[in-house]
């Protein structure tokens, strides 16, 4: 789909809600109505405003040269210094519009001024439902940064067997590896954890040795191109040997992790599918560690729409990429954690990911 295609489309979209604009600060919204680079870090200040006739880029001189040369199928806007983003709406829509906003990235002072004047409707459901289902394209890009971070992973994986690495050095080899291997950016900061550290999902890389004879969670994902589509996939190595009761833990959490993906289709919930990992967990009692979603979507964002949760009323359609992450962390001792990207299909979910679940 174009990006003239998707402007049309968020326009049908402001015709059936009975709107008169859409307004956005979100960057990875801006991005995919318009092709303008707002969501590489650090995000820039580029807003979109979309009515039922134009579609406008609004953005400061700091940024305009960029936006000019990015920007498709827009009128640009540029704010001076001073500039009221609720006067500047007003001017090119009308006097008490009904706009439809993204309530989770509009700033709070700014959504009391707009609310001031115009009457604003949420619609981040909506915008998430579009961005949810990836065109060829889209899928192809999330491919790419793929390939560029499982190449990242096997590289990574002989560096952490032969080299007495930091969490914190392996991190940065990470970095290095991604934009070696041809990504742009990363999708999110690398997570190196390992023993004990393994046992926080979300766990800072620290300054000690990557234990031996313990599992080491491995979290990575590189984009595709400048503000572009990401990968993210977690393996679980070792580096050494465990023991018997460790080895059963793993299979388990592979095994939830297979079951869950053979469950998804078109039509399915997301609590539906996360039900399922957590049922072979609770099959051998280790269901209580594991302490978050199985997964989301995957795109511009590296945390999009839909949720795959206990309590995700979401419905998987065909062309959303989602991620599926089950885990188990025991306090004090370890973690493990492994996901994959697939792609939810009519009858079946298509593995993105080719990169092998073993960890050794």
């Amino acid at each position: 789909m174009s990006i003239i295609e998707r402007q049309k489309k968020l326009q049908r979209t402001l015709e059936k809600l009975d709107l008169d604009a859409f307004f956005t600060t979100n960057a990875s919204t801006v991005r995919y109505f318009t092709d303008v680079i707002a969501n590489r870090y650090p995000e820039r200040s580029v807003y979109l405003l979309a009515s039922k006739e134009n579609i406008f880029v609004l953005t400061y001189p700091l940024e305009i040269e960029s936006v000019k040369n990015e920007a498709k199928g827009c009128e640009i806007i540029e704010l001076k210094t001073g500039s009221k983003l609720e006067d500047i709406i007003e001017i090119n829509v009308k006097k008490e519009a009904k706009i439809g906003i993204e309530s989770n990235s509009l700033p709070t002072m700014l959504a009391k001024r707009l609310e001031s004047k115009f009457q604003l409707s949420d619609i981040f459901k909506e915008i998430a439902l579009i961005r949810a289902k990836k065109d060829e394209s889209e899928i192809e890009k999330i491919k790419k940064a793929i390939v560029k971070t499982e190449k990242t992973l096997m590289e990574l994986k002989g560096l952490i067997e032969t080299k007495n690495l930091t969490e914190k050095e392996a991190a940065l080899e990470t970095m290095k590896l991604l934009l070696k291997n041809g990504c742009e950016w990363f999708a999110f900061e690398p997570i190196i954890a390992s023993g004990k550290n393994g046992a926080y999902p979300h766990a800072i890389p620290s300054d000690n040795i990557i234990v031996e004879n313990s599992f080491i969670i491995v979290d990575i994902g590189g984009k595709d191109e400048a503000g572009g589509y990401c990968a993210d996939i977690t393996r679980t190595f070792v580096k050494g040997r465990i023991g018997e009761e460790e080895k059963k833990v793993f299979e388990t959490v592979k095994e939830a992790l297979e079951e869950a993906i053979s469950g998804i289709r078109e039509g399915v919930k997301g609590k539906e599918v996360d039900s399922i990992a957590r049922n072979v967990l609770a099959k051998s009692g280790i269901d209580k560690y594991f302490n978050h979603g199985l997964g989301h979507g995957l795109g511009l964002d590296v945390h999009e729409y839909p949720s795959l949760s206990s309590l995700s009323e979401d419905t998987l359609e065909e062309n959303y990429v989602v991620t599926v992450e089950p885990g188990v962390y025991f306090p004090n001792k370890y973690g493990i954690r492994l996901e994959q990207d697939v792609l939810v299909k009519k009858n079946k979910a298509e593995l993105l990911t080719t990169f092998p679940l073993d960890y050794s």
